[in-house]
């Protein structure tokens, strides 16, 4: 059966139409592997895995002169540091602002994907409220191989965090899908997608009863930190959606803090000649620097 028709029946509150630009803008993977034709005729035995997004059309897209923390360049990929409180690409609820409308203003045609994507360039994504390594595609060869080595768990993606309480080392384990009570979000579910979160402490500030955390990310599932150490009690500080008001309301008056304490700070990868690549994003939030408290 045609792809296209196969998820016209698997997701029949979906039009055919809006399911072929997805297909067509790599928002479908058959057995692991994306597929960007809607004629790719699949079995009942593969596996399909959908991602659908809103589809805005590209001539929509406004190139804005917005300033980027370039970290490194070459001619396949550019590494920025994102700042918090900016989107990585255009969706709902965030028209323009964005990385992507940044991008177009800098890189204009030069950029993966940019004749059928809404999100030029765009590899992995990063949440408004996170800051840290981004890493963004030239071309369509480039895009393809991250992807695919973060598919199959190749990266190294390691976060930094402060969350509520004292921890010891550990290992979080719990499939996040999407919440039925509120569709915003993702939550720990059976049906889930798998989700492995491994950490290490830095330092734990007893007065203010928080740890500082290294993350490393095994899967990189949407909100899965969040989600993740909030379903172990331990929530990043400053977290609106998933976090501890109380908590959040102490560091809001105390510290300014408005958004999650949570920064991608480094990111490593082999290229197909076996060169290791790796980049670490200067943390800015002092909150999240191992000597703010003492």
């Amino acid at each position: 059966m045609r792809l296209d028709k196969a998820l016209t029946l698997l997701y029949p509150d979906k039009t055919r139409s809006f399911i072929s630009k997805n297909i067509k803008q790599g928002q479908v993977q058959v057995n692991g592997k994306i597929i960007k034709k809607a004629s790719f005729l699949v079995n009942e035995q593969d596996k399909i895995t959908a991602d659908f997004q809103e589809i805005l059309s590209p001539q929509n897209l406004e190139p804005q002169k917005i300033p980027l923390e370039i970290i490194f360049e070459n001619e396949d990929f550019l590494v920025i540091n994102k700042q918090k409180g900016i989107a990585v690409h255009p969706g709902a609820g965030n028209k323009d602002q964005t990385i992507v409308n940044a991008l177009l203003y800098y890189y204009q045609n030069n950029l993966s994907y940019f004749k059928d994507s809404v999100r030029p360039g765009i590899v992995h994504r990063l949440d408004k409220d996170t800051s840290g390594v981004l890493i963004v595609a030239k071309n369509n060869a480039f895009h393809n191989y991250l992807a695919q080595e973060i598919a199959e768990r190749r990266v190294e993606k390691v976060y930094r965090a402060l969350v509520v309480g004292k921890m010891e080392d550990g290992l979080i384990q719990g499939k996040i899908g999407r919440s039925f009570s509120d569709r915003k979000k993702m939550s720990i579910k059976k049906e889930g997608k798998e989700a492995v979160t491994k950490f290490r402490v830095i330092k734990y500030f007893p007065e203010y009863e928080v740890s500082l955390v290294e993350i490393f990310l095994i899967t990189g599932r949407t909100h899965q930190i969040r989600v993740h150490f909030q379903a172990i009690n331990h929530p990043v500080v400053g977290d609106c959606v998933y976090g501890n008001k109380k908590v959040n309301k102490f560091f809001k008056d105390n510290f300014q803090v408005k958004t999650q304490l949570l920064h991608a700070c480094r990111y490593s990868f082999f290229d197909e000649n076996n060169k290791k690549y790796e980049f670490e994003a200067e943390v800015k939030d002092d909150l999240l620097k191992e000597d703010f408290f003492v």
